[in-house]
């Protein structure tokens, strides 16, 4: 049985220079986790994501030190004792580099045997069970990131103990100059100060933590996208047939050519029936308005015609109209002549008579002879 220890910031003896140390820390599969996650499937796929989001995090004593998750408040009232550099995976082990600036923690690793776990915060679950070498899982992590490292007695990866001082050997006075690894990312390094944020001075510099944890996952990102080009030499297989990506590029390029020729020729083809149709079209009207000339000469010839034979009718009424006056003036006349010569006799042979107080005028006329005598 274990007892458990509690460390007041207070009671810590800073040493004057930290501990640089590798350990063991994570590998893929299945692990039990709380009763909450259960069993979960932890893939290499997801540690090498998250790898980046472990550099600059705190290092505490049992995880229960960080009450919640982590932030800028709340990390004023953790008891930190140190700061992770890196995790980077060895074979099939992840392994964890860090710094240690307390005596105590120090001890606990290299004489009591205690080892290290992990605080990563889950952001994305798939929940769906399966098996992983016969053991039932719940959920697959698909992402998260980690928020501090925890000395621990009992971790929960057996194989997360076995602290190794990489700085040992080195003389007092020398300070904590190490490299971090074989690919130098952060070069030499050496504790300066440590606040909230954390310092850390490479050889003249003073550079914050947090700072450099930003710069070093932009640069893995952009290392991520250049790892994404092929070199033309790099071979890929195409339908079970192996070549060159700079012979898929030239097939890829043939193949756009030769499509883009086959729509130029639908295209062609398109445009040579569409023209067709309006040729067709424009023969239909030229057909139609020479058919509407005709049909406007015929309307204007009947016109003409049915203007004519009106013209005819009103001249023939015309006539008869004549014709009929001519024959009532006729009669007119004949009717006058009469009474002029019954009024002419009848005054040649009675005396003279008042007939009328007024006369006519061919009355007068016939009066004056009677009177005057012919």
């Amino acid at each position: 049985m274990t007892i458990r220890m509690e460390f007041k910031k207070e009671d810590l003896t800073k040493m004057a220079n930290a501990k640089y140390v590798e350990m063991p820390v994570m590998r893929s599969g299945v692990v039990k986790y709380s009763e909450d996650l259960g069993v979960l499937n932890v893939t290499n796929e997801f540690l090498e994501k998250i790898a980046p989001s472990a550099q600059g995090n705190m290092v505490v004593i049992y995880h229960d030190a960080i009450e919640g998750l982590l932030d800028d408040e709340t990390a004023e009232q953790v008891v930190d004792v140190g700061r992770v550099i890196e995790y980077f995976q060895d074979g099939e082990i992840w392994k964890a580099r860090f710094l240690v600036d307390y005596k105590e923690p120090y001890e606990l690793l290299k004489d009591k045997d205690w080892g290290i776990s992990t605080g990563w915060v889950p952001k994305d679950m798939d929940k769906t069970k399966g098996t992983w070498n016969q053991i039932e899982y719940n959920a697959t992590a698909l992402d998260g990131y980690y928020e501090h490292l925890a000395i621990v007695p009992n971790p929960r990866y057996e194989m997360a103990k076995g602290a190794k001082f990489l700085n040992s050997l080195q003389p007092a006075n020398a300070g904590a100059n190490i490299k971090t690894n074989n690919k130098g990312v952060l070069g030499m390094l050496s504790i300066f100060s440590k606040k909230k944020d954390g310092l850390v001075k490479i050889g003249n510099e003073v550079h914050k933590v947090s700072d450099m944890v930003k710069y070093i996952n932009e640069k893995e990102e952009e290392k991520k996208k250049n790892e994404m080009y092929l070199n033309g030499d790099d071979k890929v297989m195409v339908n079970g047939k192996e070549m060159t990506v700079d012979e898929l590029v030239e097939c890829f390029q043939n193949e756009k050519k030769a499509e883009a020729s086959e729509d130029d020729k639908a295209e062609n083809e398109e445009d040579k029936a569409e023209n067709e149709d309006k040729a067709e079209c424009s023969d239909d009207d030229k057909a139609e308005g020479s058919d509407a000339e005709e049909n406007l000469e015929d309307v204007k010839e009947n016109s003409e015609d049915e203007d004519k034979a009106e013209n005819e009718e009103d001249k023939a009424e015309a006539s008869e109209d004549d014709e009929a006056k001519k024959a009532e003036n006729a009669a007119k006349k004949a009717e006058n002549a009469a009474k002029f010569a019954k009024i002419k006799n009848s005054a040649a042979t009675g005396s003279p008579q008042v007939i009328h107080t007024q006369l006519t005028q061919i009355e007068k006329m016939a009066r004056g002879t009677s009177k005057w005598g012919s």
